[in-house]
């Protein structure tokens, strides 16, 4: 009970800074996506339920605080929680030879994650016809898309060792299905 808290409470903490504190470590109006690397980082952790949880709760509690669309961001924040569980241990797999092969798998499942919320909400935006997006500029778009995509993948080390300070033995104590 005391691991569900301490989620919950990591996810409102990180969906917080996520609305109000990113906005001090923007570069040029380009800020990290912190729930993307949380769910990352916690689907590492916890496997394919508790990814998809977190994905859950972490969007509509966004969504909650920005009002933002609920149900675009709450489909891409499940799917993200869900499918980092499949890629980040395919990269893994991957880098097997590497020390940092975990690390290396996390930023990679991040930068895809942060790819697809980008382009699904950018069609999203599109498809609905918002004055949001500028259809003149789209190479700018794509390349601030990149660039944030990029940021957020730099922001997994902090998370994760964040991740390892308030859950130190999780990994260890997880059982792995048969």
């Amino acid at each position: 009970m005391t691991r569900v808290l301490k989620i919950l409470l990591c996810l409102i903490l990180v969906c917080t800074l996520q609305t109000t504190m990113v906005r001090f470590i923007a570069i040029n109006g380009i800020s990290p996506d912190l729930i993307v690397c949380w769910l990352v980082v916690m689907s590492e952790t916890y496997g394919t339920f508790g990814g998809f949880c977190s994905g859950a709760v972490a969007s509509m509690l966004y969504d909650a605080n920005v009002g933002y669309i609920m149900a675009v961001n709450l489909v891409v924040g499940t799917a993200i929680g869900y499918f980092s569980t499949l890629l980040v241990p395919y990269f893994r797999r991957v880098f097997r030879k590497s020390r940092i092969a975990s690390w290396l798998a996390m930023m990679l499942a991040t930068l895809m994650g942060c790819l697809i919320k980008d382009i699904v909400n950018i069609g999203y935006l599109f498809l609905i016809g918002s004055t949001l997006l500028d259809l003149e500029n789209i190479p700018v778009t794509l390349l601030r898309l990149a660039v944030s995509s990029l940021y957020s993948v730099m922001m997994i080390l902090p998370l994760g060792l964040i991740r390892r300070r308030i859950f130190p033995d999780e990994k260890k104590n997880l059982k792995k299905p048969d």
